[in-house]
């Protein structure tokens, strides 16, 4: 009688796998082979689930993307501050899912599919900062909704500067440089941020 696999669980086994070997050698280091070594499967059994590696680093991609939403979830109750250093790769954690990211970006620049889900991505995570923005009491009364929507643009672009200097320099931008770094870009954006 064959073994019932679970499929949802075996894309989760796939994209995890996938995750940590971008993670320890880049995007060459996903092969099938590789990842089905790996799981100690067939190459089948990875085929089954992804038609190609684009396929499987898009998985990747959005399973990293979870993750840190997840995280800012987790952080809602640290305020603001909080949730975006959810999103820095303050801790090895962290810092793997920039990894993921950066290859992601790279083969998102010659592929339509991935530069779409790159777009919505960016645009989700720009859209969450504006809400914030717009429900805290941190920006001046009667600030313009355009205003907010390029004061959380800058924001959003002022922590992808820090995660990708933090993530090819770590010596120079530990977890408290990155903080205090982002706690002067939030100052530059925001009067009267503390």
């Amino acid at each position: 009688m064959p073994v019932e696999v679970d499929p949802i669980e075996r894309m989760r086994e796939v994209t995890e796998a996938a995750h940590a070997l971008i993670c320890e050698g880049g995007l060459d280091a996903v092969t099938v082979r590789a990842l089905a070594t790996r799981l100690d499967c067939s190459t089948t059994a990875v085929t089954h689930y992804f038609k190609d590696k684009a396929e499987i680093l898009l998985a990747t991609y959005r399973h990293s993307v979870a993750r840190v939403r997840r995280r800012r979830e987790e952080s809602a109750g640290e305020g603001f501050v909080g949730q975006l250093e959810a999103i820095l790769p303050l801790n090895p954690e962290q810092r793997d899912d920039w990894l993921i990211y950066i290859a992601f970006w790279s083969e998102a620049l010659c592929s339509p599919v991935l530069k779409a889900e790159q777009k919505a991505r960016n645009r989700e995570i720009v859209a969450a900062v504006n809400a914030h923005l717009a429900m805290a009491d941190i920006l001046p009364e009667g600030t313009a909704e355009a205003d907010r929507m390029a004061i959380a643009r800058g924001i959003v672009a002022s922590l992808y500067g820090i995660a990708v200097q933090a993530v090819f320099d770590p010596e120079r931008w530990d977890a408290a440089s990155q903080r205090d770094a982002l706690g002067r870009a939030l100052a530059a954006h925001i009067p009267d941020h503390r």
